[in-house]
């Protein structure tokens, strides 16, 4: 998707995961966007976070996400963040 659309460096971000425009759970829509080169996805109900969460880290582990596309993707939102002169440092529990 990136090199398809000239989207190789930039930011790209979601619409909500809820309005259930691909027929997909939220979490299981997360991973489909995010394997195709999404950086950021939305959804606004806080009781979906563990789910998706949950599903990342899973399809991180049977390889249907790699570790490298999720730290490019965490890179694209720290130097956005950056350029726009927000802080971005790790929360600590």
């Amino acid at each position: 998707m990136r090199t398809d659309y000239g989207y190789a460096n930039a930011l790209v971000i979601t619409d909500s995961l809820e309005m259930k425009a691909v027929g997909l759970s939220v979490p299981a829509a997360a991973v489909k966007a995010i394997a195709a080169g999404v950086d950021v996805v939305i959804f606004t109900r806080t009781s979906e976070a563990a789910g998706v969460i949950t599903a990342l880290v899973d399809a991180v582990h049977v390889g249907r996400l790699s570790e490298t596309r999720i730290n490019d993707a965490a890179t694209r939102v720290a130097r956005t963040m950056e350029q726009h002169g927000m802080a971005c440092r790790p929360q600590r529990p």
